[in-house]
Parts: structure tokens; C-alpha cells; sequence
């Protein structure tokens, strides 16, 4: 993997971590997290994972690639492989206790849940048993998108125009008419269509054909944590007076990954931790829910500072993610890979 790659692994890292913070501390109203802005946080390592998602999958994406049905197909195939798996695992035990909690069980959401699908009826009692897995809802929206139009056109150019083109005319295009609906826990289809949060993919796709033309370009470690702290800071004031998500955190965290795909790598004990922490970071992202459904259960049994309570769990929880990652989930991704050497792939398709 190139340095430059690996570096966003880094952001991935930060990115996963601010979201169980916000979860498991940022939710509680005490000094610290609301002068450290932690009960928003969490929105800016969402933001940076769109972004991600947007230019990871435009990066792969060979420019001497055959795109067509069966590439568009592989593509969409290899999205499922990655993500599925672990997250059926993660479900299954809240999808056991929905089952015996709730009578009758709602057919819909059963299957919803299990193929992240967002209502499509603005049906208020709908919503995602693992509350996180919202964003896998979006991502698994923009893959469609990006594999359909994959399937159409004969270019990686071509590509990128339309599956930009067509994010951005969505949202305008909801927007401009009054035609989102409520978001109802960003699980109803006709609000995720007019999110803004769709563009961010949008804005790593454009960033993606533009980085190989920056790929001489390098920022020391030191220098880029001044500006990516400098960005970072931006957007927690933007967003404290008010300002609109895409401004006081999309358009500051397309920057923050400007800088990181353009920072220079490190041999560091720490820099390698936040690497692995990246590598880490669907687990972390998509297993912190367990943390925080047992440690609310707990906390409601036991007077604890929350502040400690906060700083607790946040690190039980990316240690636990960690353990999950390294003896699960990388595991599979390797019983796929394996799998996939044993298939005839053509020469171009992505990987």
C-alpha cells in the first residue's frame, strides 16, 4: 500500500474514534464535553468517512479499466463481501431481542435491517436496531450509484462525471423543490436523498482524479497537524455559530483529507498504531454500539462520574473493536481474498 494511502488510514483512525467518543462521552452534558465540542465530533469522522468512501472507490478505479455489466457487478460484489459479513455478525443479537421484544414483528424492518435498507414509507417507528449502521445505509446507497453508473459507461472519466454529476443534481434537485422528507433517524429514503452528506462522496471522487496529479507533493507530519488542527478547529466554531454541516464540517474535512492523502508517512510506534487503528476502523465504528448498550445498562445501576464514565468505556470500546478486528473481521477478509484466487477475475476489474 502506498504511504499516502496508508496515511488516510490514519484519518480512518481518528475519524472511528471521534464517533465512539461521541457516543459514549460526547452524549453526556458535563463541562468537558461541551467545551471540547465531543457531542459533535462524532458528525466530522462521518463527514471524513464519506469523503473517504468517495475517493477510496474512484482511486481503485483503474483508469485503463473496461467498465461495463460485469465490472459494475464485481464492483458491487466485492462492496457486499466487505461489509456484510461483519455487520450480519453485530446484528445478530439485536435482531434476536427485537424478535422477542416486539409482537408482531414488523416484516419490513427485519429485512431493512438486515440488507440496510431505509424506509422508503417515511414510516416513523422504522429505524436501524444498530444505531450506527445509518451510515452503512448511505454507503451502500452511494455503491449503487457508483456501480450502476459503472455498468453505463465505457470510461473512468465518464465515470466520475456522471456519478458526480448525478449525487449532486439529486440532492439540488430535492432541495430545490421542498422534497425531502423527515429524517426520522436517517433511515427514510426520501430525506437520505436530499442529505448534503451524499455530495461528500461526490467531493471524494473529484479529489480522487485529481490526487494523481499531486502525487509529488508532500506536507511533513508537523506542518500538516498545524493545518489539519487549524481545519478541524474551523469547523467545530462554524458549526457552533450555526453554519450548515456542509460547510462547518464537510468542506473542512475534504480538506482534512486533502492534507492527509498529501502527508508524509512515519516509522513511529504511534504513527503504525494509527495505522492499525485504521485498518481497525469498521470494526471500531460498527462494534461500539455493544459498548454502549451495556455500558448504559451498567450506568443506570451505578453513580459514576460521567466524565470517567466517558473516558471508560470509550477505551473499552476501541479495544474490544481492536480484538474483534484482528481475531474476526480480519480473518474473513482473508477467507475472501483466498476465495477470490481461486476464481478466474479479469485482468482490470476492481479490487
Amino acid at each position: 500500500m502506498k504511504s499516502k494511502i496508508e496515511s488516510l488510514q490514519v484519518l480512518r483512525a481518528f475519524a472511528a474514534v471521534f464517533v465512539v467518543v461521541n457516543h459514549l462521552w460526547g452524549e453526556y452534558d458535563t463541562t468537558i464535553t461541551q467545551s471540547l465540542g465531543l457531542n459533535i465530533i462524532g458528525n466530522f469522522g462521518v463527514d471524513a468517512f464519506f469523503i473517504l468512501s468517495g475517493f477510496i472507490m474512484c482511486y481503485k478505479t483503474r483508469e485503463d479499466s473496461r467498465l461495463g455489466l460485469s465490472t459494475g457487478i464485481d464492483f458491487i460484489k466485492k462492496r457486499i463481501e466487505r461489509i456484510y459479513p461483519i455487520f450480519l455478525i453485530i446484528l445478530i443479537p439485536f435482531m434476536l431481542l427485537y424478535l422477542k421484544q416486539t409482537h408482531p414483528a414488523r416484516i419490513y424492518e427485519i429485512i431493512g435491517n438486515i440488507f440496510l435498507l431505509p424506509s422508503f414509507t417515511s414510516n416513523p417507528s422504522y429505524h436501524m436496531l444498530i444505531g450506527p449502521s445509518w451510515s452503512l445505509v448511505y454507503e451502500m446507497f452511494f455503491y449503487i450509484i457508483y456501480a450502476v453508473v459503472m455498468m453505463l459507461v465505457r470510461n473512468k472519466k465518464q465515470l466520475v462525471i456522471f456519478s458526480v454529476g448525478f449525487l449532486v443534481l439529486m440532492v439540488v434537485t430535492i432541495d430545490a423543490f421542498s422534497l425531502r422528507g423527515p429524517e426520522l433517524g436517517a433511515s427514510n429514503f426520501s430525506y437520505m436523498i436530499g442529505d448534503p452528506l451524499m455530495i461528500n462522496f461526490a467531493m471524494g471522487c473529484l479529489y480522487a482524479q485529481c490526487f494523481n496529479k499531486l502525487h509529488q507533493v508532500k506536507i511533513s507530519i508537523p506542518l500538516a497537524t498545524i493545518m489539519i488542527l487549524a481545519f478541524f478547529i474551523l469547523g467545530m466554531w462554524l458549526n457552533e455559530k450555526g453554519i450548515a454541516r456542509f460547510v462547518s464540517f464537510g468542506l473542512p474535512a475534504m480538506a482534512i483529507v486533502i492534507i492527509f492523502s498529501l502527508m508524509d508517512a512515519s516509522g513511529s510506534r504511534s504513527y503504525r498504531l494509527l495505522v492499525y487503528l485504521g485498518n481497525a476502523s469498521y470494526s471500531i465504528y460498527i462494534t461500539h454500539f455493544f459498548t454502549q448498550v451495556c455500558a448504559l445498562i451498567l450506568f443506570s445501576h451505578m453513580n459514576i462520574n460521567h466524565d470517567l464514565y466517558g473516558i471508560i468505556f470509550s477505551m473499552v470500546s476501541v479495544i474490544a473493536a481492536c480484538l474483534f478486528y484482528s481475531l474476526i473481521e480480519k480473518r474473513i477478509i482473508l477467507a475472501f481474498q483466498k476465495r477470490s484466487l481461486h476464481q478466474r477475475v479479469p485482468k482490470d476489474v476492481i479490487q
